[in-house]
């Protein structure tokens, strides 16, 4: 991905189904061991403070995560101690990644899924300390599959 700090850069993968007029944001299954979770945005401790509203909940998230000497995430890789977490795609990687929904019982003609990468060089809770502009999500890719629902 662009260059940058890889405590700051944030990749995600984000799935959506739309059913008729009805859009339903599909979350990812953690592979994460442990009480930690760092690879689905939403449920790591410190998702709130450090990703905000950036991201949508239940994302799958590509990225390192960073303690600082009181297990505490940081965004200041002058202070980390421990990488906690990294699932960062290695070049040319190919990742198999599991989401999963209940399709309603009265849904009826097709689904059209919807899956797309975005890429964010550093977080708006980084920008707000630094006095800086908010920075865009930039998608990288996507693909779209319609299913017929019976």
């Amino acid at each position: 991905m662009p260059s940058g700090s890889a405590d700051l850069r944030q990749l995600w993968l984000s799935l959506e189904a739309k059913i008729g007029e009805q859009v339903v944001r599909i979350p990812a299954d953690s592979q994460s061991r442990g009480f930690r979770t760092f690879d689905v945005v939403g449920r790591g401790e410190w998702d709130q403070e450090i990703l905000g509203e950036d991201i949508p909940k239940g994302s799958r998230i590509y990225r390192a995560v960073f303690l600082d000497e009181t297990g505490k995430q940081t965004l200041s890789s002058y202070k980390a101690v421990k990488i906690a977490f990294d699932n960062r795609l290695e070049a040319s990687e190919i990742r198999k990644e599991t989401f999963q929904f209940i399709v309603p019982p009265d849904a009826r003609g097709s689904m059209v899924l919807r899956a797309a990468l975005y890429y964010l060089p550093y977080p708006s809770s980084f920008a707000d300390r630094l006095g800086v502009r908010n920075p865009e999500p930039v998608e990288v890719a996507s693909a779209e599959a319609e299913i017929p629902l019976q």
